[in-house]
């Protein structure tokens, strides 16, 4: 073997280790009580309990890895790469490559969600507020990203009143009025737990 494909072997094992640990200590616990609305495509990490799910995982981030060693500054490379963390709840690693894909694509309110939910999930609250500010000034109809201001306002940060402006506006959103019901209970609760 060459020592570039060692190299290659050796990163996606230690890639694929962090990603089952990743995995098994994240699902189900988002930034702010397993709360979150994913703003791009719907992606769904596999179970830890499917270990045959990680090889067709494996085999993404190589083909990713490879394109970005041709291409650093392939955006649709970045993201995915950004999503795989995401999705494993490996919140700085995917802060790295949703970084360097918002810089090439600055106007994505889907991209700079997903960013801002990673902040979140650092509890950089604040840079996760402006992400979703900046988001929704793209699309005032963006509905996931005033749903993740009231998450992360409201339950992480207990900025009640960002929060409520942000579920004011949800609630005028077709698609968002779904939710309306389960974030006032959360951010009620919140309130209640935390009062000013």
């Amino acid at each position: 073997m060459k020592r570039e494909q060692i190299a290659m072997l050796v990163g996606g094992f230690a890639f694929g280790v962090l990603v089952g640990f990743g995995l098994s200590q994240g699902i189900g616990a988002g930034p702010a009580q397993g709360m979150s609305a994913t703003a791009g495509q719907q992606r769904q990490a596999p179970p830890p309990s499917q270990p045959q799910a990680s090889a067709p995982m494996l085999a993404e981030v190589g083909k990713l890895r490879e394109i970005l060693k041709l291409d650093p500054a392939n955006q649709v490379a970045l993201q995915k790469m950004g999503n795989l963390y995401h999705d494993a709840r490996m919140w700085p690693q995917a802060v790295e490559f949703y970084e360097k894909a918002a810089e090439l694509s600055p106007n994505d309110p889907n991209l700079l969600t997903d960013l801002g939910t990673c902040y979140g999930g650092m509890q950089r609250n604040q840079e996760a507020i402006a992400m979703f500010s900046r988001a929704n000034a793209i699309d005032p109809n963006h509905w996931q990203s005033l749903f993740n201001t009231v998450i992360i306002a409201g339950l992480n940060a207990h900025d009640f009143p960002t929060a409520e402006a942000a579920l004011a506006r949800l609630d005028s959103l077709p698609a968002g009025k779904q939710h309306v019901p389960q974030l006032r209970a959360a951010l009620e609760k919140a309130r209640a737990e935390h009062p000013n």
